[in-house]
């Protein structure tokens, strides 16, 4: 009867946690940027009604992603930390490593501990009012995100790029520290992970204790990855829960479950609802991103010089350009970014990106505003697009290559 019942717990754990991983994987691999697309779609939409430059057309495409997740977050919970951020799922990797090798948990006191999970609101209210409000002169070089974007770029000058910066020292702070806290990241300075917080409180997706039969064990609390105490709520309904079901998976009596799961039913069901309920969040999830990229964008080209900059061209009579067209490449953030360069009376006419392999979603909104930028300005020293670095350098580099040959022509 006991091995019956052992081969019962070890099923429902295995379907549960393998349903999760092997939805992380996918996500990891196919959709790596959802968590800086997820942060960028809310920064664009926060700045356009700050700075009153909210155009619908404009921000469609923003508006459904951060909507649509926001919706299924505050209905049904953080699947989105749980089961598809890129930064959720390098913690899981870390702290599985850890557990394999250290031999006892670092255990943060509760009093500690629910001070800590402040910060995140912290760097909310700093990026809210001083880095999209106040727009203070903060260097993408100080970034984490930065900085681990140029690790898993997969191009070599983007990687290096990524390890000479503060950014790569805070990231690996991060890392060690999520080596010995789980979920370090997700718990304390996630500024995603603090809106989420705050709008999942109320979620109608919880997590039920049936308190008549549970022998309050403890092991549901103990294997939560976000440190709450599902074995004290008869509801979980945190915001800190990110739905990763640990605590179901562990119960030894089966005595927690999804409310969606009638209380009568057969455990292996409750097992498969479960399973199928975070898989088909995170369906939803990525699906909003293709919904978004089939809505039309801002065209990444070409770029060309209006009446509004002809002081900028004017002053620039001076410059050593040829007149002509010039092509020139640089390194964006997965490749080679190749750009031709229309010099007219002197200064700086079009830009036309020919070809290039980094994202859309990132690439075309840098090319929108830094080519708009170099051509009103006559100049190059210009700051990338916060959120789209990488790929901002690599125009600025392909333009300047470009211009380095309309120098030498004019020589």
């Amino acid at each position: 009867m006991n091995q019956n019942k052992l081969k019962t717990k070890k099923s429902r754990k295995n379907l549960l946690q393998v349903s999760r991983h092997v939805t992380q994987l996918i996500s990891f691999i196919l959709f790596p940027g959802l968590f800086v697309i997820l942060y960028n779609a809310i920064r664009d939409i926060t700045i356009a009604l700050m700075h009153g430059t909210f155009h619908l057309e404009e921000l469609l495409p923003r508006l459904l992603i951060a909507g649509g997740i926001l919706l299924i977050t505050a209905l049904a919970g953080r699947f989105f930390c749980g089961y598809v951020c890129l930064f959720g799922s390098v913690g899981d990797l870390i702290y599985s490593i850890s557990k394999r090798t250290l031999k006892k948990k670092v255990n943060i006191p509760a009093n500690i501990d629910h001070k800590l999970r402040w910060l995140k609101y912290g760097v909310l209210a700093f990026l809210v009012i001083g880095v999209w409000g106040l727009a203070l002169p903060v260097s993408t070089s100080l970034s984490p995100w930065y900085a681990f974007g140029g690790l898993v770029s997969g191009n070599a000058s983007s990687f290096f790029a990524g390890i000479k910066t503060i950014g790569f020292i805070l990231l690996l702070l991060i890392v060690i520290a999520s080596f010995f806290i789980e979920r370090f990241f997700c718990r304390y300075l996630c500024p995603l992970g603090a809106i989420f917080s705050i709008i999942s409180r109320k979620r109608f997706y919880t997590i039920d204790r049936d308190t008549d039969k549970c022998t309050s064990c403890g092991l549901c609390s103990k294997n939560c990855s976000m440190g709450l105490n599902p074995h004290k709520d008869e509801h979980m309904r945190s915001g800190e829960c990110i739905n990763c079901m640990n605590c179901v998976a562990s119960c030894p009596t089966k005595r927690l479950a999804p409310c969606i799961a009638p209380a009568s039913s057969n455990p292996k069901t409750k097992s498969t609802i479960t399973a199928l309920s975070g898989i088909f969040a995170a369906i939803a999830i990525i699906g909003l991103m293709f919904g978004a990229k089939l809505l039309p964008e801002e065209s990444p080209k070409p770029v060309v010089s209006t009446a509004s900059n002809e002081a900028a061209i004017e002053s620039s009579s001076n410059s050593a350009y040829a007149d002509g067209i010039y092509t020139g490449t640089g390194m964006g953030f997965r490749g080679e970014v190749s750009a031709e360069v229309k010099v007219k009376d002197g200064a700086v006419e079009s830009i036309t990106i020919l070809d290039h392999s980094d994202d859309d979603e990132f690439f075309n909104r840098s090319n929108v505003t830094i080519s708009s930028e170099i051509i009103a300005t006559q100049s190059l020293d210009i700051d990338g697009v916060s959120g789209a670095t990488f790929s901002s350098k690599g125009i600025l580099s392909a333009v300047d290559d470009a211009l380095s040959n309309a120098s030498t022509q004019a020589d």
